[in-house]
Formats: structure tokens, sequence, C-alpha cells
């Protein structure tokens, strides 16, 4: 390949500077003089070369004005003029192109970030409502999630705690054509009278306190959907009760004799394997479908996706979003999640605040810094279960005695290991 014409180059490493120094001369190996030798025109280029993967841009000219700026990890913007083209910039043209590299490094997320335009879906593509995501895991929910909405089988979601499945839940309703209400219910805070009362009704009289009659959730959600979440936190006598339900879609209240018939849509959840928790002949009979919702620790360019969502969502009206810098990213990126979406926007909420309209930094980020390499299995082993105890204390509210069922452990087992790992 013949060398290129010609190529100076400035830099631009501080957004706020104005007065930059005069063009230094490009020795003959780099990258630019490489593009500048090719194809004129605009591309996106493919950065191989580590120097360039951190440059926050670089102004170039020499040719009749050339601009090359890195957008994201492993990426570029190059464009060129060349004296043949009858559009050699000026200086005020030069001046532009240097304003366009000095507001990448402003914008970073805005207009340099790698997921950008990937948040509509393909025609071709499935999407829900209210669900953010287009990595290949979702796009495999969403497939089956459009194949079963309008079905009447029953559903059951997992996935680990703040991944969305109460979202799915009621996305799937609103897909599925009934003309009833979703109606959500927890089942971890109901005990064995109270989940009768609760999902059942019950008539006055039936227990001490009850002075009236009352509808449960399955007589609101009639022509409906009806969610159960952390169904796996059922006593065995709630088990028995919820297993003649979906087998006859009939009950009765609470204290009366009379069977009701439901038209509901029963969709279920848990953050845990059902096996661990519900008897055989029920897990059989929740699980027609299973939806199994991934980590967003697992999502790639999905993380950006929803950062742009919250932002959007939280942030003053109109435009541009607020920024994220670079160093905010790689503190984003190498983050766990173990609290997943739901962990993301409360961040992204609480960081908004903080930031008070400038572009969110690594000081706004409330993020442990990234943990030193385990010195063994055993340490491992200690900070992964550290971890997971915590975000299911964080998940229901710092109360020990519901953690431990979701944990699998008595409260007082709980207790001794909150102590042993020294979890504060």
């Amino acid at each position: 390949m013949q060398p290129g014409p010609p190529v100076v180059e400035v830099d631009v490493l501080d957004p706020e500077r104005r007065d930059l120094p005069d063009p230094l001369p490009l020795p003959a190996d780099h990258l630019a003089r490489t593009l500048a030798g090719q194809t004129a025109g605009p591309r996106l280029v493919d950065l191989t070369e580590e120097a360039w993967r951190r440059e926050p841009g670089r102004a170039l000219h020499g040719l009749a004005g050339a601009l090359l700026a890195p957008v994201g990890p492993g990426s570029a913007v190059y464009l060129d003029f060349r004296d043949g083209d009858g559009v050699a910039p000026d200086e005020a043209a030069l001046a532009l192109l240097m304003e366009f590299v000095r507001l990448l490094c402003v914008r970073p997320l805005e207009l340099a970030d790698p997921a950008d335009g990937a948040d509509a879906p393909d025609e071709d593509e499935p999407g829900f409502a209210g669900i953010v995501g287009r990595c290949p895991a979702m796009l495999d929910l969403f497939r089956t999630m459009a194949r079963i909405a309008a079905s009447d089988l029953v559903v059951h979601v997992t996935g680990e705690t703040g991944t969305g499945k109460e979202r799915v839940a009621a996305a799937l309703h609103a897909r599925s054509g009934r003309s009833g209400p979703f109606v959500a219910v927890n089942a971890s805070s109901l005990g064995d009278e109270l989940f009768e009362s609760e999902l059942f009704g019950h008539v006055r009289g039936a227990f001490t306190g009850a002075v009236a009659d009352r509808e449960g959730q399955v007589a609101a959600a009639q022509g409906g959907t009806l969610f159960l979440d952390e169904v796996a936190d059922l006593s065995p006598r709630a088990q028995a009760k919820l297993l003649r339900f979906v087998e006859t879609r009939e009950y009765s209240r609470l204290g009366e004799t009379r069977l009701r018939k439901a038209d509901v849509r029963l969709v279920t959840a848990a953050n845990v394997p059902l096996a661990s928790r519900l008897r055989p002949d029920l897990i059989f009979r929740l699980t027609d479908v299973v939806l199994a919702l991934p980590p967003l620790r697992t999502r790639g360019e999905d993380l950006w996706r929803l950062v742009r969502e919250f932002l959007r969502q939280h942030a003053p009206a109109g435009p541009p979003l607020p920024a994220v810098t670079p160093a905010a990213r790689r503190r984003l990126e190498s983050h766990s999640w173990p609290g997943n979406v739901r962990e993301l926007q409360r961040l992204m909420r609480r960081d908004l605040v903080l930031a008070d309209g400038g572009a969110i930094a690594p000081e706004h980020l409330s993020l442990p810094e990234a943990p030193r390499a385990a010195r063994s299995l055993k340490d491992a082993i200690l900070a992964c279960e550290r971890d997971h105890i915590r975000a299911v204390l964080a998940e229901h509210g710092g109360n020990r005695a519901r953690a431990a069922v979701s944990l699998g452990l008595t409260r007082q087992g709980l207790v001794a290991k909150i102590a042993r790992l020294g979890i504060g």
C-alpha cells in the first residue's frame, strides 16, 4: 500500500480545553496513516491497538481534514476530506470537527454508547412493553412468551432476586387478551389461615376478627391473571390448598361450604428451585411452562439499554440524557449486580440526585470496589455465601425470619451465619 498523505494530529484530552497545541507529526506506522491510505469517507473502524482503546477523542488534520474519534470499547469513527473532493474544510470546519470530539468526551453515554441504536427491536424480533432487553437470552424469553401469552397454561417464572419476575407476569397478562385484572400476591407473607383468607376470602364469623364477609384475591382476579410471587415459601398446608385449587379451579370462602368456580390464569414465581421446597405433585401442576430470567451480569449490552431507560424515567424532562463518565462506566461494568435490574434502577435514581444535573461519575456510585481475587476456594465460597445472604436480606427489608425461609434455613441458623460471616 502506498503511504497516505501527510497526517498530523491534535489531541483533545481535556473536554474543557479550547486552546490546542501545535499539530504533531504521526509515526509512520500510526493507525491514522493506514486509514488515510485507504478508501475515503466516514466509516466505523475496529480498533485492535490497545493504545487507542482508552483515548477519549483525537482530531487529525493534514489531509484536507480528518477525524479519528474512539466511541466505545474497540471501535472509532473515522472521517476524512481529500483535496480532490472539493469539500476541503476551512478553519471553521476543522473547529467544528474538534467540537464534535469534545462532545464525545463530555457525553460518553449519549454519543458513544456501543449499544446506541439497539434499543428498538427489529421488526422480526419479539418484544414486550415495559421489559428492556435485546440480549440472546431475553430474545429467547420473548419468543416463548409470545407463543404462550394467549393460552391458559400455568406459567412459573424463575430467576434471581430483582430480575423482573412480576414484570414478566404482568406482560403475559397484558398480551393474554383476558378482560379481568392482574392481581399479584406475595405468598411468603401468608401463613396457613391467612393464606386461605387472603386467597379465597372469608365469611363473617369464620374466625376471630372476621367481622364482615371478605372477597379473596382469586375472586378479585376473576377473568384475569393471578400472580403468586415467592410461591416456594408456602407451608405444607397451604400447598395442599393450592394444589386442590389448581386441579379444579374451585374454592370456598373460609367459613362456608359453597363451591365457587374461578376463571383465572395462574402465574407463579420463585427465586429458588421449587424441588427444594414444594411437594412434587404441586410442582408438576405449576410448571406447564417455565420461564427463566437471566441475571443482569450475564446480559451484556442490556446493562446500557437499562441505564438509558432508567435515566429517561428519572432524569428531568427533556434531552439530553445525563452522561455517564468512562470511569463510572467501567465501575458499572465490573459490578456483579446481586440485586440485578432492581438494584440498577435504584442506583440510577440515587446517582441522578447526587450528580445534580452533571455527569454521573465514580464518586456518585454507591458500589463496592472490585474485590481482590480470593486466596483459596474456601475464601471464594465464603464470599459468595456472604453476598447471597446480603442480597436476600435486602430483598426482605432486613427481616431475618423471611430471609431465612427464602434461604432454606431456620432463623437461628441464619443468625449464626450472619455472625460467622461478619454481615452487618
